[in-house]
């Protein structure tokens, strides 16, 4: 576990989560880019956490917005859009070597913003931060179960492997 991640088991920062990869159902020829930060408080009722975590995000949501090489993934799973954290980035594009340097560099920019949040962050009291894993570890199960993505791990990885990825992906070591 690096440095970051562990210390991020003891902040109050949003997780990072990454998903990015290729073959979907949706749209099977082309590369897949989900970035963002998993909230840990609820950011309608906590606007300067939002203001604090998600503003600098939206910089580079707007400008791939913006960038015809990358289509907005839009699911249509109810749970998937629910679950967006504010200023993600879910799209879909070409493998090209420039779309695929520009989503690097996204990448790179929001991890190293992430880490600058962990870096920055005050370590919360043992009390808060066991409910902060206890929430994480629900987030983590609702995903696992409710990911639209299910049905593409199922028939990549075979019953039994995909079970075993659902309780990876739930933070549950073998």
């Amino acid at each position: 576990m690096t440095q970051h991640a562990e210390k991020s088991l003891s902040v109050d920062v949003p997780n990072f989560t990454l998903y990015f990869g290729s073959g979907s159902a949706v749209n099977p020829d082309r590369v897949f880019l989900r970035l963002e930060l998993v909230p840990r408080v609820d950011t309608d009722t906590d606007a300067a956490y939002a203001e604090r975590y998600y503003a600098p995000f939206n910089d580079r949501f707007f400008a791939m917005a913006a960038d015809p090489a990358f289509e907005a993934y839009v699911s249509d799973s109810a749970y998937a859009r629910g679950a967006q954290a504010p200023s993600g980035l879910r799209y879909f594009f070409d493998g090209t070597e420039a779309n695929m340097e520009a989503a690097a560099s996204a990448v790179r920019e929001l991890a190293a913003q992430w880490s600058g949040f962990v870096d920055a962050a005050d370590e919360v009291p043992p009390p808060r931060a066991a409910e902060i894993a206890r929430r994480d570890a629900v987030i983590r199960r609702v995903a696992a179960d409710s990911s639209p993505d299910n049905a593409n791990r199922a028939r990549v990885f075979g019953a039994e492997a995909f079970a075993r990825t659902k309780n990876l992906l739930c933070g549950e070591l073998p």
